[in-house]
Formats: C-alpha cells, sequence, structure tokens
C-alpha cells in the first residue's frame, strides 16, 4: 500500500508534523479522515484503494472514485485542500478541482444520494473521533 495508507491504530494523535512543507501522515486525525474516505469510495466503486492511492490516473473508474474520496475527505470530514493534497499524493489546486467536479456532479440524484450516504458515515466517524471513541 501507499504511503497515504498507514495503520493509525498507535492509540493517540498527535499533531500534525510538518517536513519540508509536507505533513506526515503518520498518526494524526487528518490521515485517518482521508484513508476512511479512500475507503468508502473505493467500496463504492469497486476499485482496489491502491489504485486511490497510485501517483498515476490510472483507470477512468479509480480517477473518479480519486475525486469523490477527496471531496469527502474535504467536504465532510474538514480536512484542509492542501492537507487533503498531501494525503493523496496531490497538489491542492487538483482537490480543488476534484470538489468542483465532484460538486457539479451533484445534480444527479443517484449521485447525491450516494454522497449523502457517505457524508452520512464521515459524520458519524468525525462524531466518534471528537469524542475519543475512536481513534
Amino acid at each position: 500500500m501507499g504511503a497515504l495508507f498507514q495503520s493509525y491504530s498507535s492509540g493517540h494523535m498527535p499533531a500534525p508534523r510538518r517536513s519540508r512543507n509536507r505533513l506526515s501522515t503518520a498518526n494524526w486525525p487528518e490521515g485517518l479522515f482521508c484513508n476512511v474516505a479512500a475507503k468508502l469510495s473505493a467500496d463504492h466503486y469497486r476499485v482496489p484503494l491502491s489504485d486511490i492511492s497510485s501517483k498515476t490516473r490510472r483507470s477512468p473508474s479509480a480517477a473518479l472514485a480519486r475525486q469523490v474520496a477527496m471531496y469527502v475527505a474535504h467536504v465532510a470530514f474538514g480536512v484542509k485542500i492542501a492537507d487533503v493534497g498531501v494525503c493523496f499524493g496531490r497538489d491542492r489546486t487538483t482537490v480543488s478541482y476534484a470538489c468542483n467536479r465532484v460538486e457539479d456532479w451533484r445534480d444527479d440524484a443517484g449521485f447525491d444520494d450516494m454522497l449523502m450516504k457517505m457524508e452520512t458515515v464521515a459524520a458519524i466517524m468525525r462524531d466518534l473521533h471528537n469524542r475519543q471513541v475512536i481513534s
């Protein structure tokens, strides 16, 4: 698996560490939230998690799944665009573009329904994390 999908089960979540202007993805809530968003999207689109974290575009379905995952990480989990970019190995402008595209696709009722379900899961996860139920 890529650097994005590291284990986040150390039991504590220290503040993000900056190294050469990049955040270390190990043991920080944003990394956990990106991981959950990626897993939700990969499961929905039936693409390997490794395709979402890939440095290349891969298939069109993997690119769509990655865009949805970046959107969920930013909008539903509240991760900053720059941090989402670090998680997914993309530039912040790529994340912004993905979020805008996904927002445009929300006009489709089926797509919007799927995103609302992912956002509900994200809200529950975020709430549990804030209550220190999960780490």
